[in-house]
C-alpha cells in the first residue's frame, strides 16, 4: 500500500481499523503485520481516556478487546462489559461457564 494510504490509516478511529482488517485477506495481512503496530498505536492514542495497553496484548488484540463488543467465547453481540481480570468479554451464559471452569480448575490444581 502507498505511503498516502498509511497516512490515512494512521488517522482512523480504532474501530475503523478493526473493520478494515476484517475486510479481506490482503487487508488482514497488512493490518496485522507487526510492522504496522504503529497504525494501531496511533489510532488508540487518538482516543482519550482509554486504559493503558497491557504489555502481553498486541495493539490489534487490545483494540479488539476495547471496541469489538461480541462475546469472546460464543460471538454473541452487544456485550458491553469487559472482564478485565481475563481481558475478554463474555455474555452472561459464557461468563457463568467460565466461572465454573475457573473454580473447578483451582480445585483440581489444589488436589494434585
Amino acid at each position: 500500500l502507498t505511503h498516502l494510504a498509511v497516512q490515512v490509516f494512521s488517522n482512523l478511529h480504532p474501530r475503523d481499523l478493526l473493520t478494515l482488517a476484517r475486510t479481506c485477506k490482503r487487508f488482514r495481512a497488512f493490518f496485522l503485520h507487526p510492522s504496522n503496530d504503529r497504525l494501531w498505536k496511533a489510532a488508540r492514542e487518538s482516543v482519550h481516556d482509554l486504559p493503558e495497553r497491557p504489555p502481553f496484548l498486541s495493539e490489534p488484540a487490545f483494540i479488539n478487546l476495547l471496541f469489538f463488543s461480541h462475546c469472546h467465547n460464543c460471538g454473541k453481540p452487544n456485550i458491553r462489559k469487559v472482564v478485565w481480570k481475563w481481558f475478554a468479554r463474555y455474555c452472561p451464559g459464557c461468563l457463568t461457564s467460565m466461572h465454573v471452569f475457573v473454580i473447578f480448575s483451582k480445585r483440581v490444581r489444589g488436589t494434585c
